[in-house]
């Protein structure tokens, strides 16, 4: 029997952004679940949205922040069940431009790869993903 009980949660991420194979990329992570998305989690006691999305960067990809980009952040709401529960879910993901190596957490993660910036919206998961990706990949595209 599915409990009528609703539980609101919030995640923050980031929108990987780098310059690589001669243009503009994005980085998608794979999920366990074999979804394509942006990196993302729950927030710890005390952060700030830009601070818990940072540090989930950090800990799923190894990559570091190098410079927040003046648009966004761009929500993703979505529901599901869990244990019974409905969950509506909301992220914010936050764009930014980093560096480093990728080294990725495989507790979470199956894979990760760098993405022309055009062909993202293609590339990622769900429906809301990909609003979100057209979006990003205009204001970047129109930017450049």
């Amino acid at each position: 029997m599915i409990s009528e009980t609703e539980i609101n949660e919030r995640s923050y991420g980031i929108i990987p952004v780098a310059f690589r194979f001669s243009g503009l990329s994005l980085l998608l992570v794979q999920h366990k679940s074999g979804a394509w998305l942006f990196p993302k989690g729950k927030a710890e006691e005390g952060e700030t949205p830009h601070q818990a999305a940072e540090r989930e960067l950090k800990e799923e990809t190894g990559l570091q922040i190098e410079r927040w980009l003046d648009f966004g952040p761009f929500k993703e709401q979505y529901q599901f069940f869990r244990k019974g529960k409905k969950i509506s879910k909301e992220v914010l993901y936050f764009p930014a431009f980093v560096h480093g190596e990728v080294r990725l957490q495989h507790e979470e993660l199956r894979s990760a790869r760098w993405e022309r910036v055009e062909a993202v919206p293609q590339a990622v998961t769900f429906p809301e993903m990909k609003k979100i990706a057209e979006e990003v990949t205009g204001w970047l595209l129109q930017s450049e």
